[in-house]
């Protein structure tokens, strides 16, 4: 494929168009070309892995991160949709580095990812812009910017699917240039590991196919080298029915009036189905009505300008005009990615959905170069040009204000409330809790074999009147603790303040 092509009346380029040279200009060897582009990457991924190590959780963290680390290094099944991609991984890391507590290994890969996706952001720029410097600016400043910074220091699946976006865009950049069914197939691969780590991946998939149709691809083979590449992708999926089949005691289901947990069977295709669709979170999926879809789409754009110092916003928006003018299918691809995305987040009624727009992120990144790259163009500074570097103000400003925010380096609160919860309860007891509760206390049992007398029980996998079922089953029978009142419960017991002042003892009335 030529490195131009027409598209109706828009002219699209692989590549900036290169300058006349002087003719009293030197010759750029390829070391002198190579040098710049390596010193730069190697800024990128030196200056992210060095903030994030410095920064990273130490322990257990809140939110899902206690549940995905038990469910990746015991080989469990984490909640809907799964993230099968994600759990592989988790395992091989935390079983092949032995370092700290497993919590931590899982924290670890978490930068790593980051680290990875802000390289193959730098690898992609490159092809964006001449300058290094720029390239790398764009990189870290996504690397620095506040989200995607907390996102890399706790067990998480988001910085891996921001890996995956940028990998995604990298390589179907890399089939434009030099497209065959190999690199097809390569497209098709990482679309479907995507998949396999978050399901909302799959909103891609129309982004990806204009960008080849708009590129000029029009050969059936390439199409069906790209889906049997998915289909690749795909099969981590029957990790979850075959582990479920093998039996699996760590993963959500369904609790006995004792306590005791029955993990989802995803061994059938209802329960599979079920699982990977997400179907106990589908009223978060349109959680919002169209006048609080407006405002949460204003929230999420408050968190885009945020994170890129505002400054990144006219620069992103700079690079969107100059790609529409340059590379209509490239504009098509990124926006295609980031827009179905980020619209389907804006809907969602998660808790911990403004960590979900990393994808988003990792598109505006993109275009923050091509903006730069314009500006330093309008102003005739060469491509050459040590004055570049100075693009590196942008994540140098970023990194200065958002370390202290960000940083959970020394922060332990989760593993000494956890414990300490653990502690006080009786023996044989059973706790009822919310899920931000209940997880640290599943990763300690589950994980290091901490009190395997007491039965958990995670509200957020059961009905709201199982707690009222099950007070009436134990009370008077074994002891019974929730870490929040419950009016229903303490209408009809006593709800006594636990010892430590951590979580209620529920006790006949009177007692």
């Amino acid at each position: 494929m030529s490195d131009t092509l027409m598209l109706g009346q828009v002219h699209v380029r692989e590549a900036q168009p290169v300058r006349q040279a002087p003719r009293n200009a030197r010759p750029q060897t390829a070391a002198a070309i190579a040098t710049p582009r390596l010193l730069a990457g190697a800024l990128v991924v030196v200056a992210a892995l060095a903030a994030y190590l410095f920064t990273l959780a130490p322990d257990m963290y809140s939110l899902d991160s206690p549940e995905l680390a038990a469910a990746a290094n015991q080989l469990g099944i984490a909640h809907a949709p799964g993230y099968p991609l994600y759990t592989l991984v988790g395992w091989l890391f935390s079983h092949a580095f032995p370092i700290g507590t497993v919590a931590f290994r899982m924290n670890l890969l978490s930068a790593l990812f980051g680290v990875a996706a802000c390289a193959a952001v730098y690898a992609l720029s490159l092809h964006l812009t001449p300058r290094p410097f720029v390239a790398a600016a764009g990189a870290l400043t996504l690397g620095f910017s506040y989200y995607f910074w907390l996102d890399s220091l706790m067990a998480e699946v988001y910085t891996l699917d921001a890996l995956l976006v940028a990998g995604l865009l990298l390589a179907a950049y890399g089939w434009r240039a030099q497209p065959s069914l190999m690199r097809a197939a390569s497209v098709g691969l990482i679309l479907g590991l995507a998949c396999a780590n978050r399901t909302t991946s799959f909103l891609y998939l129309p982004a990806l196919v204009a960008f080849a149709w708009l590129s000029g691809e029009r050969a059936a083979r390439s199409y069906a080298a790209a889906g049997l590449g998915l289909a690749g992708g795909l099969l981590f999926y029957l990790y979850l029915p075959l582990r479920s089949a093998a039996g699996v005691d760590v993963g959500p289901g369904t609790y006995a009036l004792d306590g005791t947990l029955r993990v989802t069977d995803l061994a059938s295709f209802s329960g599979f189905w079920d699982h990977v669709s997400a179907a106990a979170f589908r009223r978060e999926a349109f959680a919002y009505g169209p006048l609080d879809a407006l405002v949460e789409a204003g929230r999420f754009a408050g968190w885009l300008a945020g994170s890129f110092l505002g400054v990144g916003v006219a620069l992103g928006i700079a690079g969107i005009v100059r790609q529409w003018q340059n590379d209509r299918a490239l504009l098509v691809l990124t926006a295609g990615v980031a827009l179905p995305a980020a619209l389907f987040f804006v809907n969602y009624g998660a808790i911990d959905k403004k960590f979900m727009f990393l994808p988003a992120y990792v598109a505006w990144a993109l275009w923050v170069v091509v903006g730069l790259d314009w500006l330093l163009a309008y102003v005739e500074l060469p491509a050459g040009s040590l004055w570049a570097a100075g693009a590196l103000a942008l994540p140098l400003v970023a990194l200065l204000i958002n370390g202290p925010l960000v940083t959970l380096r020394g922060e332990h609160a989760v593993r000494d409330e956890a414990e300490q919860f653990l502690a006080q309860v009786a023996p044989d007891a059973v706790v009822y809790g919310r899920f931000t509760d209940v997880a640290p206390l599943q990763y300690l049992q589950q994980v290091e074999g901490q009190r395997p007398d007491v039965r958990l029980v995670n509200g957020w996998t059961a009905d709201p009147a199982f707690l009222v079922e099950l007070a009436a089953a134990n009370v008077g029978v074994r002891p019974l603790y929730i870490t929040q009142t419950d009016a229903a419960v303490c209408a009809r017991y006593a709800c006594v303040p636990a010892p430590a002042g951590n979580g209620y003892e529920v006790r006949p009335p009177g007692g």
